[in-house]
């Protein structure tokens, strides 16, 4: 494993530094660096010099910003791959609690260009208390997130046509997913925490392409729009309505 001396200054990185580091603190108080390297992000310790943590990820890091958010503190990712956005990042766990979100369009507003590169990220806490990811891109864009928080936790408050229980599983939909959010749509999850589908309080709600549509903007989940969907009636209780599972 590298180490380095925080007196000397010197940190032996496993890969090619790519120009984006950021300090933020540890679980325990600690004085952390957070540093992107090759496809991944490397934390050291300053005030040991040891290398603490890597994650591995599927795409370069362009910029990156610890977020705080009083009991723990996330990094706020941007890359470009085939689209350019945000993810969040656990330093504890080392692994990404986010999709992508902050979505960007194509360099210089140009159909003809590749997804466009983020320049700036920063934390912004606004007069909600709420902490949002604001980015800064060359298409032209400055994008302000939705309340991280609402992006870690399902809301608690009733949706649109009041609140929805926690139901158990159906048999018609596959046994690892489960749905934990409220009102007259849910998401539905594997057991890792990603979504793979949503229940909606009608099968005409399910049957309709726009409405979907429309709660997927609404939670920032634009990367499902298009993609292939089954649609399941809901047989567990007398909710009614149906899943949407995305393929």
């Amino acid at each position: 494993m590298p180490t380095g001396k925080l007196n000397g200054r010197e940190f032996g990185l496993s890969q090619p530094f790519r120009g984006v580091m950021t300090p933020l603190r540890g679980t325990g108080g600690q004085s952390w660096l957070a540093v992107a390297v090759g496809r991944g992000i490397e934390i050291w310790d300053l005030d040991g010099g040891e290398l603490v943590g890597r994650g591995e990820l599927d795409t370069p890091v362009d910029a990156l910003v610890a977020v705080p958010l009083g009991d723990r503190t996330l990094l706020a990712l941007a890359s470009r791959a085939s689209e350019s956005g945000v993810r969040l990042w656990d330093p504890a766990s080392q692994e990404l609690v986010t999709g992508l979100f902050n979505r960007h369009g194509p360099a210089f507003g140009n159909a003809e260009f590749n997804a466009a590169t983020i320049n700036s990220l920063i934390a912004v806490t606004g007069g909600d208390g709420a902490v949002r990811i604001a980015t800064c891109a060359n298409d032209g864009m400055i994008r302000v997130s939705r309340p991280v928080r609402d992006m870690l936790t399902p809301p608690e408050k009733p949706g649109l046509f009041g609140r929805l229980r926690r139901k158990p599983k159906a048999e018609k939909v596959r046994p690892e997913e489960r749905r934990d959010s409220g009102g007259n749509f849910a998401m539905v999850r594997d057991r890792s925490g990603g979504i793979v589908g949503i229940w909606l309080a009608s099968i005409d709600q399910a049957n309709d392409e726009r409405f979907v549509a429309t709660v997927l903007y609404g939670q920032d989940l634009t990367h499902l729009m298009g993609r292939p969907t089954r649609i399941v009636p809901n047989t567990i209780d007398d909710s009614g309505g149906a899943f949407v599972l995305f393929d």
